[in-house]
């Protein structure tokens, strides 16, 4: 079975920026230690970057991030304070920074997401809205106090597949994602995204921005994706490999800018919802940063 139909919103969350907060699995485990290793030429450092505290349902309790010299750099403190409900509080250097507030529905989409910066003042609220099949179709946000209008994305489907994505900040276009399907597939085999530009002494005008061509194998699973930013003379290319029982647990992600490798990764997963490895290397600079991910 392909990810896309056990996923009604697969397309969105795979093709698209629009990011739909899936709720964190529970792991069997009372902790998560995150060691970094970085070398450049000749010099190697190591040291705890991250570490994760998990409640008695093996969901996260407190995230730490730590610099190379062992200090705190900030944390986040996850709540849950109804079984619909995820609230997270980020404190920087000792002072709290922001607070987010996630509700979710019965069948675990997320409906709106509030968040509070702690230190300027302001709140920024979105909200999502599905038809019966449980697509996405809309996307509100609002950003209080403001005198900007609201922004809005807009989501027209046709059975399982996602034919465009519409921004809109008030009444005004944006931009647009437009996908592109081969016969008799719900696999979009193009994905091309319009920016509304103005060229000097010109109305504005839609233009592409980037465009993915995306690649599956025989069971319908993404297996490359090629997405190049044509704003920007740059590229990234990703492929997934899968494992015995279908589920990906191989990862790669290279990035070219003005046709030169910038960075290279590959994360390792386990198929059980858990990270083991990713390492990056950086060609330009001869850096390699290894990750190392221990559930204890």
């Amino acid at each position: 079975m392909s990810s896309e139909k056990k996923n009604p919103n697969y397309l969105v969350q795979e093709f698209s920026s629009i990011d739909l907060m899936p709720k964190n699995p529970k792991q069997n485990a009372k902790k998560l230690q995150v060691k970094t290793r970085m070398q450049r030429a000749e010099q190697e450092i190591e040291f705890l970057s991250e570490e994760v505290l998990y409640d008695e349902e093996g969901r996260s309790k407190l995230v730490r991030h730590f610099g190379p010299d062992n200090e705190l750099m900030e944390e986040y403190q996850h709540n849950y304070p109804a079984a619909n409900q995820h609230e997270v509080l980020n404190v920087q250097e000792g002072e709290e920074a922001g607070h987010w507030l996630i509700t979710y529905n019965e069948e675990g989409q997320i409906v709106q997401s509030v968040f509070s910066d702690l230190q300027e003042g302001g709140k920024d609220t979105d909200s999502y809205f599905y038809n019966e099949a449980g697509q996405l179709v809309k996307v509100v946000q609002e950003v209080f106090p403001s005198d900007e209008p609201t922004s809005y994305v807009l989501l027209d489907w046709e059975g399982e597949r996602l034919l465009k994505i519409t921004e809109l900040f008030g009444d005004e276009l944006e931009g647009e994602h437009r996908f592109e399907y081969a016969e008799g597939s719900n696999l979009p085999k193009k994905v091309a995204h319009y920016v509304m530009l103005e060229e000097e002494g010109e109305a504005p005008d839609l233009q592409m921005a980037d465009v993915q061509q995306p690649k599956y194998n025989e069971k319908g699973q993404l297996i490359y994706n090629e997405v190049e930013y044509l704003l920007t003379d740059s590229k990234i290319e990703l492929t997934q490999e899968y494992n015995a029982e279908e589920v990906a647990v191989r990862f790669t992600q290279k990035e070219y800018v003005e046709g030169e490798l910038f960075s290279d990764l590959l994360r390792i997963e386990d198929g059980k919802d858990r990270v083991v490895s990713e390492v990056t290397k950086i060609p330009a600079e001869n850096v390699t940063v290894e990750q190392i991910y221990d559930y204890i």
